[in-house]
């Protein structure tokens, strides 16, 4: 019973953190650079802006993700008390939390790669600067 008690108010957190930080920035985003009163129409190229700019906040939402659940596993691994059992839940969940967010980096470093060779795109900082990516 006190396990459930335990999951529940850990999904609680993560929403909490989901709310707190996560969803203001997508407020205050502006994902879609155009089309609104008093800018001008969107194009392809703007596609290609708003696309990034959701990649770009996901990215950011693994790594608050990925932060949540390093600190739920070291509390868990404090809060063991010598117990062998809770110490080795807590070592597995914080492996498992590292092992995610690298998988996440380097997919997103691989898919950089990728669409930097097949587009040949020579700016350096076309991830964040899409003025580079039009006109391709």
């Amino acid at each position: 019973h006190c396990v459930k008690i335990m999951k529940f108010k850990q999904k609680i957190l993560l929403l909490i953190i989901l709310f707190a930080f996560v969803f203001p920035l997508l407020a205050q985003a502006q994902l879609v650079p155009c089309g609104r009163a008093g800018q001008q129409p969107c194009t392809w190229d703007d596609l290609a802006t708003v696309v990034i700019h959701v990649i770009n906040y996901m990215l950011s939402a693994s790594a608050i993700v990925a932060l949540y659940y390093v600190l739920m596993s070291a509390w868990g691994m404090i809060s063991a008390m010598g117990n062998p059992e809770k110490v080795t839940h807590g070592k597995e969940g914080l492996t498992r939390a590292v092992i995610g967010f690298v998988i996440v980096i380097l997919a997103f470093a691989f898919i950089n790669l990728l669409v930097q060779g097949i587009f040949q795109i020579s700016c350096p900082s076309w991830w964040t600067n899409t003025e580079c990516l039009y006109g391709l």
